[in-house]
């Protein structure tokens, strides 16, 4: 009797987990990182000098920016936020000093988001994505951004995201 409810007790365990995989709720509509994967600009380089920026891969010298992370983050003061990095790959031949982007969410000024890269980054090497910025909930300037993010990321959707360059600055040999 006890090896049949134990059968028993599996089998039921089993559909209850499946059921509950199926279960709306536990839809896969967040953003994940293979998402975040198609956003990229890739800006020639000229002189030291951006020359042009397009969505398609580039020969010769040029820098990619990509935006790998936006994570949902919960505070210790149950506020909850956002936290956004952004990368740059290095494929100039030359070193960056720094550089300075807009990473647009949405059409309105509102929307963007200045991200500054202050780190070197040699040739073929990415910068890092220790610095990032926290984008909060309860912070009334950040709110509209933050709402548009919010969208972007419980609706899994990054087709609304742009990356510009404001600047870059390269060390130039004297």
């Amino acid at each position: 009797m006890w090896k049949s409810n134990k059968y028993l007790d599996s089998a039921k365990l089993l559909i209850f987990f499946m059921a509950l995989s199926w279960h709306p709720a536990n839809a896969d509509g967040f953003l994940k990182s293979e998402h975040l994967k198609t956003v990229e600009t890739v800006c020639a380089i000229e002189n030291y000098e951006v020359g042009f920026c397009t969505k398609k891969r580039l020969n010769g010298s040029h820098v990619i920016f990509r935006l790998p992370v936006i994570k949902s983050v919960l505070l210790n003061d149950k506020v909850h936020a956002f936290r956004v990095s952004a990368t740059i790959e290095n494929m100039s031949k030359r070193i960056i000093l720094n550089a300075k982007l807009n990473i647009k969410f949405g059409a309105d000024d509102a929307e963007h988001l200045h991200f500054i890269v202050p780190q070197k980054i040699i040739y073929k090497d990415t910068s890092s994505t220790e610095i990032s910025h926290l984008i909060r909930s309860d912070v009334k300037s950040m709110r509209k951004l933050y709402e548009k993010i919010n969208y972007i990321y419980f609706n899994a959707d990054p087709t609304s995201i742009d990356i510009e360059p404001l600047e870059i600055n390269f060390v130039k040999n004297q």
